[in-house]
């Protein structure tokens, strides 16, 4: 008579089951889990494209077309959430579109009376008064240009990017070209010299110190400091006016 097989222990074929079952759920949660993730990554890689869409740098009409989600596919909440998707972003690229082509239209149309403006106080430049509405009149073609650059594609950054200015020489030039009549604004400080546009560093200088003029309530003189540190240069803009309240500075 032939030898028993031996029995295999009964602890052994429980494990193995399991392993197997352990296994197959494994296996079918990972399915499950990239199917469900997919929409998600599809909604995210189409947010992202839709937020390129309108950005400036995408020019104004229809170079770039809004992203679309397939609202034929998937559950019906990943359909519903396709479709409403699909309108917000035609809508949003529709009402970017418009707005742009709009602030387009009107500062190019804008520079045809401001060149013809230059051209007749071009006639008067001996007068002082002239020759400062002529630069108020050049910054105001810059701020246009400034504004028709939004609409032109990005072009790479130039080496070195912006050039060097002295900060000191040009606040001084702000300064002087205040209205005479109104509150006194001092200049102190050294020469600095900074890394930045020329254009945007004026505005900037330019509404801190109408915003002291505007609200120091009649109080006296403007303080205008420039100060050089050892990587940056800091322009400081001193009022007498109220300031802001407790309940402003918490909000």
């Amino acid at each position: 008579p032939g030898r028993p097989h031996p029995r295999q222990p009964p602890w052994l074929s429980i494990g193995l089951d399991a392993a197997i079952k352990i296994m197959t759920v494994a296996l079918a949660a990972w399915v499950a889990a990239r199917a469900l993730s997919q929409p998600m990554r599809r909604l995210a890689d189409a947010a992202r494209r839709l937020g390129q869409s309108v950005s400036p740098s995408a020019g104004v009409g229809i170079a770039v077309a809004p992203p679309q989600l397939d609202d034929e596919r998937g559950t019906r909440e990943v359909r519903e959430t396709a479709r409403v998707f699909n309108d917000l972003s035609r809508q949003l690229k529709s009402d970017f579109d418009t707005q742009r082509l709009m602030l387009a239209t009107v500062s190019h149309d804008l520079r045809t009376p401001l060149t013809r403006l230059r051209m007749r106080l071009a006639e008067l430049e001996a007068h002082p008064a002239a020759r400062s509405a002529i630069d108020d009149v050049r910054q105001m073609d810059e701020l246009i240009e400034g504004l028709l650059a939004l609409f032109r594609p990005s072009a790479p950054p130039a080496p070195g990017g912006a050039g060097r200015i002295d900060a000191f020489a040009l606040v001084q030039a702000i300064v002087d070209d205040l209205a005479p009549g109104g509150p006194e604004v001092t200049l102190s400080g050294t020469s600095a010299t900074t890394r930045c546009p020329p254009a945007a560093f004026r505005r900037m200088v330019e509404n801190l110190i109408e915003n002291a003029i505007r609200h120091g309530g009649g109080q006296g003189a403007v303080a205008v400091e420039v100060t050089a540190g050892p990587a940056n240069v800091c322009v400081a803009v001193m009022g007498r006016g109220p300031g802001l309240s407790l309940e402003q500075r918490a909000s």
